[in-house]
């Protein structure tokens, strides 16, 4: 499946909830639009209840925020709004792939006596002009800037939290006497530590050999 195939059929599911969005925006009455809306804010039903104008006590705003939860219509909202969210973050998570893949051989094809050919209809035809950010004219003909593909990967790594970022731990001064002496009696401590090692370890394979 090429990038057009995959961006129209989010793109058409994107457009099918929206305008099924639309249809329950105008059945739904002006404090069920207003308690759904901030629902999908603060995910609390009484405080929700309270916002859209519903009146009561914390208990009946409770009650209230439960019997707006049980409406299908509101159900349906709900579910379609986040819907809606997921899958723009899906279009956006989909661009960023596709720069993360682009190469320029995506746009280059070789003729017969092995000169590369600028191939512009091909590209389009796979959906890859999207990650074109330039076409610069030259004297040898146009030349293909791409959007840069590490940042992509930076973007989706993020994303999909693939590395976190580390602070190493350094002492404040390295020219502080106490700090070197700290730093070089942990180092005679490791060093001492595996001499120890070592010579159980020579002492157990002289007594196997005796024996």
């Amino acid at each position: 499946m090429d990038a057009n195939t995959n961006l129209t059929s989010i793109r058409g599911d994107l457009q099918k909830i929206t305008e099924r969005l639309s249809q329950l925006r105008d059945s739904l009455l002006d404090f069920e639009y207003l308690f759904c809306e901030t629902y999908l804010k603060t995910w609390n039903g009484k405080r929700s209840a309270e916002l859209a104008g519903l009146a009561g006590d914390e208990h009946q705003l409770s009650i209230q925020a439960w019997q707006q939860l049980g409406k299908p219509r509101v159900q349906e909202y709900i579910h379609l709004r986040v819907l809606e969210a997921q899958m723009s973050a899906d279009e956006v998570l989909y661009r960023l792939a596709l720069q993360a893949r682009g190469t320029i051989e995506d746009f280059y094809t070789i003729d017969a006596n092995g000169q590369p050919l600028l191939d512009l209809r091909t590209a389009k035809k796979y959906g890859l002009l999207s990650i074109v950010k330039e076409l610069i004219p030259t004297s040898n003909g146009w030349r293909v800037v791409l959007y840069d593909s590490q940042a992509a990967l930076a973007q989706l790594g993020k994303f999909h939290a693939l590395w976190t970022e580390r602070v190493l731990e350094i002492d404040p001064d390295p020219d502080d006497v106490e700090s070197l002496e700290r730093r070089s009696t942990r180092v005679a401590t490791l060093l001492d530590s595996a001499r120890a090692r070592r010579d159980i370890q020579t002492h157990n394979s002289e007594s196997s050999v005796d024996s």
